[in-house]
């Protein structure tokens, strides 16, 4: 699931119809408030500016999931060949954080074409192969990233077989979504993986709406109202916790 059901909590839930040309295909996505027709519709955020305004998140079993977070923990060969293959691949690019644990440092993180990488850096190839520098050589090494789940990842942990409740058909019928809103707690795994949640979770910055429907910090998208880090992921717990407060 894209939400912890068993920890989040939420004030109250209302049905709205999706917005023209949009589809609320996963759970747990952050939806904000579009007016067309002369009525409220909503769609997943975009993150692009401060303009869109937090409704609430999704909440529905029709659950397409194409996406996860990922926390990896390994060590870097200390002879050559440098490299290292995550237990992951489908990588996400540009939501790939690797932190050196030894140096206690962030690297910079670089794709193909650029390459080979300086000290300081990795080349990181959306397969889940990593390329260090020889000054990484033996550094324990701590890798948060966004993949693309496999058709059998997505079968084996997502799906849940027996028939869907008649409640959840609206969507399908009626282009609409049911609204998680009010006062809510969300464990959720739709966020930006590369982001610093420890350090933001300590320093009790507030979180932005990022792009389709994730939670971000940092950027050009608007604050969540009232919003609050709870958890940051770790290894063993990937959902990242964090509190809100939406409309009425």
């Amino acid at each position: 699931m894209s939400f912890d059901t068993t920890r989040t909590q939420t004030g109250h839930r209302k049905e709205y119809e999706v917005s023209t040309g949009h589809a609320i295909d996963e759970e747990g996505l952050l939806l904000v408030s579009v007016p067309e027709d002369g009525v409220e519709k909503v769609m997943a955020s975009t993150g692009v500016d401060d303009s869109e305004r937090l409704v609430g998140y999704a909440i529905t079993d029709k659950t397409g999931i194409r996406t996860r977070p990922w926390m990896q923990d390994f060590v870097v060969p200390a002879a050559a060949p440098f490299e290292f293959d995550l237990r992951k691949s489908n990588l996400i690019q540009d939501f790939v954080r690797v932190r050196d644990l030894t140096a206690g440092a962030d690297l910079t993180v670089i794709y193909p074409p650029a390459g080979p990488p300086i000290a300081g850096q990795v080349l990181v190839e959306l397969n889940g192969h990593c390329t260090f520098n020889a000054a990484e050589a033996g550094h324990d090494m701590r890798a948060w990233f966004n993949y693309e789940l496999t058709m059998q990842e997505a079968v084996s942990d997502m799906y849940s077989p027996g028939v869907r409740s008649v409640n959840n058909f609206a969507q399908d019928y009626f282009h609409s979504v049911n609204v998680g809103m009010g006062q809510v707690f969300l464990y959720t795994t739709h966020y930006d993986a590369e982001k610093d949640w420890d350090t933001a979770f300590a320093a009790g910055t507030v979180p932005q709406l990022g792009p389709n429907g994730r939670v971000t910090l940092g950027g050009g998208g608007s604050a969540i109202p009232n919003g609050l880090i709870i958890k940051p992921p770790t290894a063993d717990d990937l959902f990242l916790g964090f509190r809100f407060s939406s409309p009425a």
